[in-house]
């Protein structure tokens, strides 16, 4: 299986400009993990499902760690999403992600982990919408 950045599948959508505006999903980076499963086999849409399913629990934690100001949750959160996102494609997002991270752990106020943790929530509903869609052509 080879992915593709077509006109108008998954592999085209943008982020929102308010989210930096980068592709959503990575043909790359599909594509390496397409070439872990071998030839014929399901492993990229079982990766994804899996993604999918433990991920929106981990933004869930995001959105409540920072509900209540829990920046360790949201920290442990952020670490589990960054690696597991830049294995399905989704390396704008792990970027993200890696940045909450990074203020979570300087001890740095709100002033960053809030918006940065709100990018990573919106972001994620991208990345999810075009996963999903993959998911649905193959």
């Amino acid at each position: 299986m080879e992915f593709s950045q077509e006109e108008d599948g998954p592999m085209s959508q943008v982020h929102s400009s308010e989210n930096g505006g980068g592709v959503v999903l990575d043909a790359a980076a599909l594509d390496a993990l397409a070439e872990l499963g071998g030839e014929g086999s399901d492993f990229v849409q079982e990766v994804v499902s899996l993604f999918l399913t433990e991920a929106v629990m981990r933004v869930t934690e995001i959105r409540e760690g920072l509900d209540r100001s829990e920046y360790e949750r949201v920290l442990q959160a952020a670490h589990a999403l960054k690696s597991s996102s830049a294995s399905v494609g989704a390396v704008e997002f792990a970027r993200c992600c890696g940045e909450l991270e990074a203020h979570c752990r300087s001890g740095e106020d709100s002033k960053k982990v809030r918006p940065t943790g709100a990018r990573a929530v919106a972001m994620y509903a991208e990345v999810q919408e075009a996963l999903t869609a993959l998911l649905r052509e193959s």
